[in-house]
This record gives structure tokens, C-alpha cells and sequence, in this order.
């Protein structure tokens, strides 16, 4: 207890949540560890933090696909030819609708943007979070080794 009656939290580090995975499944039968690790995973914040950013971000990239069609129907400013033949068979007016719009145009690029961006993100953030985590466990046990050894 602190001196101000609550109870001390222990330090919660990678080694910790690694000792307690490891105490868990090594319970389980073999066939059962592998689930086991799974469920761990779903209840490390890290993880639950990258998932949850991954899926607002895609959420919002396949959002920007049918607003850009919107902003394009309704402002009557097409990129194309093909798309101007959606209801006008007159060519005067259609070549009226071949056009660019600025509200059109900043939906488009803000959508081009997130295809570039949110779709490296995901597998690279990913990536980095198992290299993370290999690198605290072989540190770890450098330390652990190293230490016993002495």
C-alpha cells in the first residue's frame, strides 16, 4: 500500500506480459497453447490500440470512395467521357459535365491520399509491432543470461 491507502500498481513492462503468457499456456495442453496465445494477444493494449486505429482509418478510406461519386453527381463534374453518359444523350451536354470542381477535387485528392497512406499502414505498423516485440524478448534474455551467468 502507498502512503495514501491505494494499492501500488505493479510495473507493467513486455517481460511481465510475457511471464504471465507463458504461466497461462503453459498450463494448457499443446493443442490448446496456440489458442491460448491468441487469446493474450486480443487482451494486450498495444495490440487492441492498432487494431482499432487500423479499422477507423480503412472505415474511413472506404467511406471516401462513394462521397467522391456523390460530390461528383451532384456537382455535375466528371473526369471522363464515359461518365457523362449516365443520363444526357445530347453531346452539348455532356461536354458541359467534363469539368473540374474544387469541392469534387478535394474529395478525390483527400481519397488518393488515403489510398497511398492507410494502406502501407496497416501491414507496416503491424510489421514493426512483432519486430518490437521480438527485439524487448531478446534483450530480455540477454539480460536474464547474462545474469544468471555471473
Amino acid at each position: 500500500m502507498c502512503s495514501s491507502g491505494k494499492v501500488a500498481q505493479p510495473h507493467i513492462s513486455p517481460w511481465n506480459d510475457f511471464k504471465a503468457l507463458t504461466n497461462t499456456c503453459n498450463s494448457q495442453e499443446t493443442s490448446k497453447r496456440k489458442f491460448c496465445k491468441m487469446a493474450d494477444l486480443m487482451n494486450n493494449d498495444v495490440f487492441l490500440a492498432f487494431c482499432t486505429y487500423a479499422t477507423i482509418v480503412v472505415l474511413k478510406m472506404m467511406f471516401m470512395a462513394p462521397l467522391t461519386g456523390y460530390f461528383r453527381m451532384t456537382r455535375k463534374a466528371f473526369s471522363n467521357w464515359e461518365d457523362t453518359a449516365l443520363g444526357k444523350k445530347n453531346p452539348e451536354e455532356r461536354k458541359k459535365m467534363l469539368q473540374t470542381n474544387p469541392d469534387v477535387e478535394r474529395v478525390r485528392r483527400c481519397h488518393q491520399n488515403d489510398l497511398e497512406n492507410i494502406v502501407p499502414f496497416v501491414p507496416s505498423r503491424g510489421l514493426s509491432w512483432v519486430v518490437g516485440m521480438i527485439t524487448t524478448f531478446s534483450m530480455a534474455y540477454r539480460v536474464l543470461t547474462t545474469a544468471l551467468l555471473l
